[in-house]
């Protein structure tokens, strides 16, 4: 687990720097948001956004990976525990965290 640090940058330079941290299973990233517009961002929505993206992508590789061994686990035609099931939680679930994925980059204008 790695630590994701959003900094702006124009209170750093006021000498009051706007971090907020968050633990992050992808390593360790700062974001420095250097353009006035982001001063009104809402950074600890921001964060939990991204969290929820990163929560979503661990949760997509479960399911589909789950999807690999459902049938031969002997779960073939139990409703809701096929291959099948798995692979249409899989795909319900990778939706849903590209619409939270989309949202993260609107917020920073991507």
């Amino acid at each position: 687990m790695g630590t994701l640090f959003v900094v702006s940058s124009a209170r750093l330079a006021r000498g009051r720097p706007c971090c907020v941290s968050t633990r992050s299973s992808t390593g360790c990233a700062m974001l420095f948001f250097q353009d006035p517009t982001y001063e009104s961002m809402d950074v600890e929505r921001f964060v939990e956004l991204a969290e929820s993206v990163s929560q979503g992508l661990r949760d997509t590789d479960y399911l589909a990976y789950s999807a690999i061994f459902a049938d031969p686990s002997g779960n073939m035609g139990v409703p809701g525990k096929s291959s099948k099931d798995f692979l249409e939680k899989t795909r319900l679930e990778l939706v849903s965290t590209l619409k939270r994925y989309n949202a993260v980059l609107k917020m920073i204008g991507i």
